[in-house]
């Protein structure tokens, strides 16, 4: 059974037994000191401490200050492992075992070896199995261009349910009108709006109003850009500190100063769920 093993970051094919170092070995390749019972592997083990013995190497030149070339110019070490070249067929039956998909670019399947040890086609499109291949032909196909064949990520949601957003509208000649609204519902088609007032805004997926030409959603914004209203005053919720029992947030002013100090539980229901939400959004930012 070939045997694989990683040094370095590099990928090497180990092999069943070891063959000397030469000056014409095509480097790098994975060595260590003779260890047989040859005069070499002798004197290595009567002068070298068994940690050292077993220290593997890559070799990528022969002229390493004397490290792989001593004063006589005899080989002290042995090749124990041959590169794996990243997308050869050898690269990806290593790949295949350590339980990777593997795909060839313009093959519309990849694959994977079974518990049993056998290889699986893969059809891309539908992430269905659609045929089995016998373990021992698969490996000996010798193609290379091999590449890991990884799930696509699925893209980050625009928005979600309890974002903060800046609704929009602006229609020649009346002024620019902001509305700082929640998210409450999103389906397919959808996205349901609520301002602090409590009127509910209905938006297709793609941002339009589904009722008033000229409203858009303009952008999601964070929980300390919320702009609320309490009565007279308006600004953005700044979390104090809570002594057990109530608790306390500043209003904050388009000056980033602060314009008032207001207890939570002195809140409308609404307002104080609306306020909860935004402390809480901060907390987890």
């Amino acid at each position: 059974m070939i045997k694989f093993e990683e040094h370095e970051g590099q990928l090497f094919r180990m092999l069943d037994k070891p063959v000397p170092l030469t000056d014409d070995t095509e480097l790098p390749v994975l060595v260590r000191m003779i260890q047989n019972d040859t005069m070499l592997g002798k004197a290595n083990k009567r002068s070298c401490h068994p940690d050292a013995l077993a220290i593997k190497i890559i070799c990528i030149e022969l002229t390493d200050g004397g490290l792989f070339l001593d004063g006589h110019y005899t080989y002290r070490y042995e090749i124990i492992g041959i590169p794996v070249a990243e997308g050869s067929s050898e690269w990806r039956n290593y790949q295949l075992v350590q339980g990777k998909c593997v795909y060839c670019p313009g093959d519309s399947e990849y694959y994977q070896a079974s518990g049993q040890g056998r290889i699986i086609g893969k059809i891309i499109e539908n992430n269905e199995f659609n045929s089995t291949w016998n373990s021992d032909t698969f490996m000996r196909d010798d193609s290379d261009g091999w590449q890991i064949y990884e799930e696509p990520k699925q893209p980050k949601p625009k928005y979600r349910v309890g974002d903060s957003v800046i609704c929009e509208y602006h229609r020649s000649p009346l002024p620019k009108q902001v509305s700082y609204e929640r998210i409450i519902d999103i389906n397919d088609v959808t996205i349901v709006t609520q301002s602090q007032n409590g009127s509910v805004c209905e938006y297709d997926i793609n941002g339009n109003h589904g009722d008033i030409n000229g409203w858009h959603i303009d952008r999601v914004i964070s929980p300390s850009e919320h702009i609320i209203t309490i009565g007279c005053l308006s600004g953005t919720v700044e979390p104090v500190s809570t002594n057990g029992i109530h608790v306390w947030f500043h209003l904050i002013g388009v000056d980033d100063k602060t314009i008032a100090t207001i207890c939570i539980s002195s809140l409308d229901t609404q307002t104080r769920e609306l306020v909860e939400s935004l402390i809480k959004g901060q907390e987890e930012e």
